[in-house]
């Protein structure tokens, strides 16, 4: 009986170990790819968190393909399709975080530039901002994972109209008034002469 999870054990601490080796040597590897390249510090740190990234994803798939061999081996076969369906599922998964994390490092790149500027509604247009970009990101990262969104979509589609048109409104009323005032004060200019 300990025979029979002895040698589990043993492959799944040594998937633990080639994983943490790997991502050690992948983390070396990536700082001298940040040295290399003379970027920006925003592209500097872009690069870093893509390359942590893409580090620990690689090492927990390694992690993952030991664990699936592992629980072969003790016969637990629901798990290891479980696993297997990660494994191959892994791609979309891992794009579509990227495509979120993206998301919301461009809404907080917008958000920065807002900083500096004196607007009147600032809070309000950065709320707005993020969940507008923010809304859009995710819905399309669930779309790569293959989640059907379609009612999440016409919902979006009902608030981006519904804040359309609100916006609309706000400018478009004090415009008018604006430009009415002024044509009624050229037409009484012209009954007086």
């Amino acid at each position: 009986m300990n025979e029979d999870i002895l040698i589990p054990a043993l492959i799944i601490t040594g998937g633990a170990i080639v994983s943490v080796i790997l991502y050690i040597f992948l983390l070396r590897f990536s700082n001298k790819i940040i040295r290399m390249f003379q970027l920006y510090s925003e592209s500097q740190d872009i690069l870093k968190l893509s390359l942590r990234l893409i580090s620990s994803f690689l090492c927990i798939i390694i992690f993952l393909v030991f664990l699936r061999k592992a629980l072969a081996m003790i016969g637990l076969n629901f798990t290891v399709e479980f696993i297997e369906s990660i494994i191959l599922n892994s791609g979309k998964y891992f794009s579509a975080f990227l495509v979120i994390v993206g998301g919301f490092y461009i809404s907080r790149m917008i958000n920065e530039k807002f900083k500096g500027k004196n607007i009147k509604f600032k809070p309000y247009l950065s709320v707005l901002t993020n969940l507008i970009i923010n809304t859009a990101f995710i819905l399309t990262g669930l779309t790569i994972v293959g989640i059907n969104i379609i009612v999440f979509l016409e919902i979006y589609k009902i608030i981006l109209l519904t804040i359309a048109v609100t916006l609309s409104l706000i400018i478009g009323i004090p415009i008018g008034i604006y430009f009415s005032n002024k044509v009624n004060n050229k037409r009484r200019k012209t009954k007086i002469k």
